[in-house]
């Protein structure tokens, strides 16, 4: 990195937590510009939910929790859910992302948990299960709860099914007071795992799991209820609601470490830094974009907006009599 001048980067429609921003800031020596003038900025961090990046001439970084692909068409690199790694590209999921930089749930996931008993679960008293979502996109997810309930209630705290009267200010608490908890991805990819999995498992419910394919590689398959073990939901359902009577063997896997690999946090750390090092070391006007895949987005940018958006839906609907 040159020490010539400050070198600036700005963050735009990624939701980049200060944490995040200032460990990155203190390692690596730059300058945070404020979002409204991110054209000045030397590189910029972004996202896709808005298009300010489409208007940055410069190194563009994709850094995204959300299910999309590393499009090297528009962005120079890449840190996404594929399991893809090239000089351009990063796997690094959702969740690593929300955990790295929250002391509270990295501790949860990586330290030893004290152990707790047949005898203390069942004194504990807990509900059956917790469901806290906003999004209704997962139809999976849905019928899963809906086909639960006419069992034993599921607790619905988040503005998705609400049946306590209220929306849960705290997910982790709210969790904690049921054996299971139901966490599904919004849609299932290989390597797309986000904070819903963490997020029961720092509760210290049984996470009632569907999404990730690959989610075994990383964590302990004995420390959650996979969904896809399952020929179909009533066998899963069956086998959660005997497994609900057995404080016994609830507390077994209450008692399994979360992750396979309990440094898989500090190397997914040392990984990211030598990513944005490698970035800002080459220099704002490194631009990896080739000039056929600058020629490409901005020919799939142009004709997806305004007219030809509008020329494009009427032929569809010509040709298929939508």
């Amino acid at each position: 990195m040159s020490k010539e001048r400050e070198t600036t980067v700005a963050f735009t429609g990624c939701a980049c937590p200060p944490a995040f921003q200032g460990w990155l800031r203190e390692r690596l020596g730059f300058r945070i510009i404020p979002e409204a003038d991110f054209l000045q900025a030397d590189f910029l961090v972004c996202d896709t939910f808005n298009s300010n990046f489409e208007r940055f001439p410069g190194v563009r970084i994709l850094l995204t929790g959300e299910n999309h692909p590393a499009d090297l068409n528009h962005f120079d690199y890449c840190l996404t859910h594929e399991k893809r790694e090239s000089d351009r590209c990063m796997y690094f999921p959702y969740w690593v992302f929300s955990t790295l930089y929250n002391p509270e749930v990295r501790s949860a996931l990586t330290e030893p948990r004290p152990p707790i008993s047949a005898d203390e679960l069942r004194a504990q008293a807990r509900q059956f299960c917790a469901f806290v979502v906003r999004n209704p996109v997962c139809k999976r997810r849905n019928r899963l709860v809906q086909h639960l309930m006419p069992h034993k209630r599921v607790s619905c705290g988040g503005p998705l099914m609400n049946n306590i009267g209220h929306c849960v200010g705290d997910k982790a608490a709210f969790m904690a007071q049921h054996l299971f908890g139901v966490a599904y991805e919004n849609e299932s990819s290989p390597g797309y795992l986000t904070e819903k999995l963490p997020d029961a498992l720092r509760a210290r419910c049984i996470p009632i799991y569907w999404g990730d394919p690959t989610v075994e590689e990383t964590f302990n398959p004995k420390a959650f209820v996979h969904a896809r073990r399952f020929k179909s939901e009533r066998e899963l359902i069956q086998y959660v609601l005997e497994l609900s009577e057995d404080c016994g063997r609830m507390a077994a896997i209450l008692n399994e470490p979360p992750l396979l690999n309990p440094h898989v946090l500090d190397e997914a750390e040392t990984r990211l830094l030598a990513f944005f090092t490698r970035i800002f070391e080459r220099g704002p006007g490194a631009v990896r974009r080739t000039r056929w895949q600058r020629i490409n987005a901005f020919l799939s940018h142009f004709y997806g907006h305004g007219l030809f958006r509008s020329i494009r839906t009427i032929s569809r609907r010509l040709r298929h009599k939508e």
